[in-house]
Parts: C-alpha cells; structure tokens; sequence
C-alpha cells in the first residue's frame, strides 16, 4: 500500500499520543533555548526587517503568494508590477498612495495594478 498524506496524518497523530511526554520536554527545551539566548527577537526582528530591503522582489514575492495569488512567472509581475506609476482603473499616481496587485480570491488569477482606494472601493 502506497505511503499517502492520509496514512502519513494518521500516522503522526499516533506517534504523538505515543509520545506526548517526549514531544513535551523537546518543546520546553527548545522554548527555554530561545528565551534564555539574549536579544534573539531583536535579531530575528532586524535580521527580517534587512532581508526585505535587500530582497524586495523575493519579499513581496513571498507576500502575494501567501495571500492566494497564483501565478507561474512571479519575475515578470515583479517587474511589470515595479513600472506601473499609475492605477490601471483611476489613473492616480502611485508616487502618493499605496500600489496594490489585485486578484480574484476564488480562483486566485491577478487581475490589475490599482491604487488601494480602487481595490478596496471599486472592485471591493
């Protein structure tokens, strides 16, 4: 029988009620890791904060696929997304607000470059 993500759940459930003890005193030494390492949320926070602005395109990359945006050539809406100075639907210029990549939350398509008035008002 083929290992499937069914057969793999049911098995990880198991293994936890197996292993609960276990699993416990592995969370509590990792958890007092972190918290006793000094400074580490400040590292963490500043290390993310100089990857977005040394990365931007993999940031905002990042963004749009976790908000349900599927595409297959994310370099070309980065670059086509990073030209656009105007809304597409109201033509205001982005240099004074906020630009916006909207898509179809059903089926995930992009759909235009529009100002944040436009995709929260117009298309909503």
């Amino acid at each position: 029988m083929p290992w499937t993500k069914e057969k793999q759940k049911e098995y990880m459930k198991q293994y936890r009620i197996d292993n609960k003890e276990k699993i416990q005193k592995l969370d509590k030494k990792g958890y007092e890791k972190r918290k006793s390492k000094e400074g580490f949320q400040e590292k963490k926070t500043a290390y993310q904060k100089q990857y977005r602005k040394d990365n931007p395109d993999k940031w905002l990359i990042q963004h749009w696929k976790c908000r349900g945006m599927i595409d297959t050539h994310w370099e070309l809406v980065y670059e086509m997304f990073s030209k656009q100075t105007n809304c597409w639907i109201c033509n205001h210029d982005f240099s004074i607000s906020k630009k916006c990549l909207d898509h179809n939350h059903d089926t995930g398509d992009l759909r235009y470059v529009c100002c944040n008035a436009c995709n929260i008002h117009i298309i909503g």
